[in-house]
C-alpha cells in the first residue's frame, strides 16, 4: 500500500451507495500523482460525479478512505468539506453575479488580510490572462472569461488538488475546444493536481495524463488516452471511446480468419475459437475497386472527414473514414484496405 503523502490524492477501496440501495462506487481505489491531470470519464450514472463528490466531501463513503496528500479526508476520521485542501470549478460557474471579480476570487480568502488578498486576486487573474477584470461582474464576461475566472478562484487558495465536474458543457463547440486548451495550458502553467469529470470522449482523450473509464461504480479501463483508445480493455470501452467495428473471427491452425483476411493468433488460442477483431474506422482505408465485392452504402460528410458504411459481402456492415475530398458515390465497389497491426482481438467481450 502506498504511503500516506506519496500521492496527492488517494482514494482506498471505497464504496458509496444511495437510499435505493444502489450501489454507486464500489471498490474504487486511486492513487492520483502529485501535478497529473486525471479524467474521469463514463456514460451519465457511471459514478464519475459521485467521485468528485466524495473526494470534495459533500458526501461521505460508506466504506473505505481519502487520503489528500497525508491528511485522511474521509475514512478513520472526516474532515468538512470547508476545510479540505481542495480547489472545485463547478459545471454553472457558481459564480455570485453581485459580487466583482475579485471578489468572486477573494470570496475564499477572507482570513488572509487584504494586501495578501489583493496580491493573491492580482496573480490568479494574470495566471488566467484576466489582469485588469477585477472590477467587472460576472454578466460583463463571456462564457469563457467567466469558466476562467471560475479556475482563478478555485486556485486563489493554493488547494492540494482541483476538482472540475463538466467544466465545459455550457459552452458552444467551438468555444469549448478554445476554453478546453486555454485551461489545460493554466492547470500545467500552475502545475496543479487535477481531476476532471467529463461523457466527452474527445475531451477525455485531449486533457487527460491519465484517463479512467468507469462503467457501474468500477473502473472498466485506467490508461493513458493513446493506450485506452488504441487498445481498449473491453468491447464497452472500445465503443464509449470511439467508433469501432467488430469483425468476428475463427482461430484456425495458421491464424484468425475473417471476412477481411488473417490475422496471426498471438496468444494461441485454441482452434475453432470464436473471436472479434476491433479496429476503428481510421485503421479501415478505401479505394475503387469494380472487382471488389464491398459496396458503399452510406456517407456522412464531417467536414475533415467522410464516415462511409461499407457492405461486406456477407451483409456485414463496417465504417470507415476517409479524407474529405475522397468521395465514393454509394453503391461504389470498394477495396478494403486494413492497418492489421491496429486490430485488437477480443473473445468474450475482452481484450487478449
Amino acid at each position: 500500500m502506498s504511503r500516506a503523502g506519496e500521492f496527492a490524492v488517494s482514494l482506498r477501496g471505497v464504496y458509496k451507495s444511495f437510499e435505493s440501495k444502489k450501489v454507486v462506487i464500489e471498490d474504487m481505489s486511486l492513487n492520483v500523482a502529485h501535478g497529473e491531470i486525471v479524467v474521469l470519464a463514463g456514460p451519465s450514472g457511471c459514478g464519475k460525479t459521485t467521485t468528485l463528490r466524495l473526494i470534495a466531501g459533500f458526501i461521505e463513503p460508506d466504506r473505505g478512505s481519502i487520503f489528500i496528500e497525508d491528511l485522511e479526508v474521509a475514512g478513520a476520521s472526516s474532515v468538512p468539506p470547508e476545510n479540505r485542501p481542495v480547489g472545485i470549478v463547478f459545471q454553472d460557474y457558481a459564480l455570485f453575479p453581485h459580487l466583482t471579480i475579485e471578489e468572486n476570487i477573494s470570496f475564499g480568502l477572507l482570513k488572509i488580510e487584504k494586501s495578501g488578498r489583493d496580491n493573491i486576486v492580482t496573480d490568479s487573474l494574470e495566471l488566467v490572462g484576466l489582469e485588469g477584470f477585477n472590477k467587472r461582474y460576472p454578466h460583463e464576461l463571456s462564457g469563457g472569461e467567466q469558466q476562467r475566472v471560475a479556475l482563478a478562484r478555485a486556485l486563489a487558495p493554493k488547494p492540494k488538488v482541483v476538482l472540475l465536474d463538466e467544466p465545459f458543457s455550457n459552452l458552444d463547440a467551438f468555444l469549448r475546444a478554445q476554453v478546453r486548451e486555454e485551461i489545460h495550458q493554466i492547470l500545467r502553467n500552475a502545475g496543479t493536481t487535477a481531476i476532471f469529470v467529463t461523457h466527452d470522449q474527445q475531451e477525455a482523450l485531449t486533457l487527460a495524463d491519465r484517463l479512467v473509464v468507469l462503467n457501474k461504480g468500477r473502473f472498466a479501463q485506467v490508461g493513458t488516452p493513446e493506450d485506452i483508445y488504441h487498445r481498449p480493455a473491453t468491447r464497452f470501452v472500445a465503443n464509449f471511446m470511439g467508433q469501432s467495428n467488430f469483425l468476428p473471427g475463427t482461430v484456425e491452425s495458421n491464424g484468425i480468419s475473417t471476412e477481411l483476411g488473417r490475422w496471426p493468433n498471438p496468444s494461441s488460442l485454441d482452434q475453432g475459437s470464436e473471436v472479434d477483431i476491433m479496429l476503428r474506422p481510421h485503421d479501415i482505408s478505401l479505394a475503387v475497386d469494380e472487382a471488389a465485392s464491398a459496396v458503399v452504402s452510406a456517407r456522412q460528410f464531417l467536414g475533415e472527414e467522410n464516415l462511409y458504411t461499407i457492405r461486406l459481402l456477407s451483409g456485414r456492415k463496417i465504417r470507415s473514414t476517409m479524407p474529405s475530398h475522397s468521395v465514393f458515390d454509394l453503391g461504389q465497389k470498394v477495396k478494403i484496405t486494413v492497418r492489421r497491426q491496429q486490430g485488437v482481438i477480443m473473445k468474450d467481450d475482452k481484450r487478449i
